[in-house]
């Protein structure tokens, strides 16, 4: 996926994402209360009897399910579990030291679940995923009400099995969430991300496959997007250009984007373009975004198709694919990654996107036509690709 938009997917009227921050919202203010209660019993203001009440033990209870089920949703919705996992369990290795300096104990706490849980679900959510949603949501509830069962009627005879909920006497922890049960309650949560973050279809019309243009011609940006809007394809989401530079060694100029915080594209190879200024024409837009990325500028560009690129938690993005075989200036460093020229036949060895080598071996035939291209993303997993209507395997 070459580039896709940060902000979330809305509906008229309240978003399912901003209903995801209102609970989340509402689960820290619950956790917040709850420490400062347990302050308050540590300093005698209440007693541990009523800090240990039924009333308190279903805050807690609801606060922490809370935190869990929406740290499941949040990395379905994710594209960086495996650096997010790996900074929660130095995070929680740094604040068990911590603990260990002032005299107090915490092993697994909270963090190094949570870690542990995205790097998991990070290794086998290509696996999790071909289970239907309704299969993986009854498993996860259930696993996670006989696991509690089970950690809570087991003692353990050794000490080393801590994290995954099986304690021996004498074991303690201040901040204490094992693998068991509380993993598949965040595995729930995965399966709820997709149901989360989707906007409500629009009145007479269904987001989940909107209407794909069929065998378009290579007309200018103008006539095309005249074409489109006939089609009832909103032709003001058109909002970026991707450009590969064809030289005559057979190579593309690549950008290995490694230089930009918070990049989706971090790491990948990708081609040069990107997002459209106000009143732009493609045309306009990837002369400009080439020459600010690369010091180049096109002398001859070909537009080579349209991707539909989407993706959970994300707004649909539309963008223009071209390719360039001449242009004048001198390759000069970009502020966003490294530029490379790459061989051709060397490019699908690269860290790219899925769906981007779909598209690259399409462009590869100078004498194929012009295609629509549409791409579903679920996290970093191509889930449907489709030229033209047609599905294509994957």
């Amino acid at each position: 996926m070459a580039t896709l938009s940060s902000s979330a997917s809305t509906c008229k009227g309240i978003s399912r994402i901003d209903l995801l921050d209102g609970w989340r919202t509402l689960a820290i203010v619950l956790m917040v209360t709850y420490h400062f209660l347990f302050d308050l019993a540590l300093f005698q203001v209440i007693t541990w009897q009523q800090m240990f009440s039924t009333p308190l033990n279903i805050l807690q209870k609801t606060a922490c399910c809370s935190f869990i089920l929406l740290a499941g949703i949040s990395s379905r919705l994710s594209r960086s579990n495996l650096r997010r996992g790996l900074f929660l369990l130095a995070a929680g290795w740094a604040v068990e030291l911590a603990a260990a300096v002032v005299g107090q104990t915490i092993r697994f706490g909270i963090l190094q679940f949570l870690g542990c849980a995205m790097l998991i679900y990070h290794w086998t959510k290509g696996y999790l995923q071909r289970l239907p949603g309704a299969v993986l949501a009854a498993l996860s509830a259930a696993l996670f009400f006989l696991s509690d069962a089970v950690t809570h009627a087991v003692t353990s005879p050794v000490s080393w099995l801590y994290p995954l909920g099986f304690i021996h006497p004498g074991f303690y922890s201040a901040d204490y969430f094992p693998l068991l049960p509380w993993l598949f309650l965040f595995l729930l949560g995965t399966v709820l991300g997709p149901a989360a973050s989707e906007p409500a279809p629009a009145p007479g019309g269904d987001l989940s496959r909107p209407a794909q243009p069929a065998h378009l011609p290579a007309p200018p940006a103008a006539a095309l997007r005249h074409q489109l809007s006939h089609l009832g394809v909103n032709t003001m989401a058109f909002n970026c250009t991707l450009c590969y530079l064809e030289n005559d060694q057979e190579e593309y100029l690549m950008l290995h984007r490694v230089k930009k915080k918070n990049d989706v594209n971090h790491d990948k190879w990708i081609g040069v373009g990107g997002k459209f200024e106000d009143g732009e024409s493609p045309e306009e837009c990837v002369l400009r975004e080439t020459l600010e990325e690369t010091g180049l500028t096109l002398t001859d560009y070909r537009l080579r198709g349209i991707i539909t690129f989407c993706s959970v938690g994300w707004e649909t993005e539309y963008m223009f694919l071209y390719t360039a075989t001449g242009w004048t200036g001198a390759v000069k460093e970009c502020n966003e990654g490294n530029l490379e020229w790459v061989p051709k036949d060397k490019v699908m060895d690269l860290p790219i996107w899925t769906g981007d080598k779909l598209f690259l071996r399409r462009i590869a035939d100078p004498n194929s036509p012009f295609f629509s291209m549409k791409l579903s993303y679920e996290g970093d997993t191509l889930v449907y690709a489709a030229v033209d209507g047609e599905e294509l395997p994957l």
